[in-house]
């Protein structure tokens, strides 16, 4: 069965109202991209703390990864970039051909492990 993509504007009211998510599906794709976007942002001031400007019209996502690679921090750079592969699955693939707990779980502890990873 496919994922029924209203089920994001459901979370949506439901965590803007303080209420309990009731669409797991949803809160769980949710809650994949949005700890993708945590750590891609600690990781963009961590390169702005570092000195690094980000040019205009340059994607910034891929320009994050070259800089911490740029840094010696690889492997934080190769998790941002699997997180970023998550995020995607998660929020654009409608099928249910992937395990979300299990990719949740993996995003968390991933993201966790880039934010309180850089030096």
């Amino acid at each position: 069965m496919s994922f029924d993509w209203t089920g994001y504007l459901d979370v949506a009211h439901a965590r803007a109202d303080g209420r309990r998510v009731e669409n797991n599906e949803a809160a769980l794709r949710t809650a994949i991209g949005r700890s993708y976007y945590a750590a891609y942002n600690v990781a963009v001031e961590y390169c702005k703390a570092k000195g690094y400007r980000f040019p205009r019209r340059q994607n910034s996502h891929e320009t994050v990864l070259i800089h911490l690679r740029a840094r010696g921090l690889a492997l934080t750079a190769d998790d941002l970039y699997q997180l970023h592969q998550w995020r995607k699955y998660a929020n654009y693939d409608g099928s249910r051909s992937f395990d979300l707990k299990l990719m949740w779980f993996g995003a968390a502890q991933t993201a966790d492990r880039i934010m309180h990873g850089l030096p």
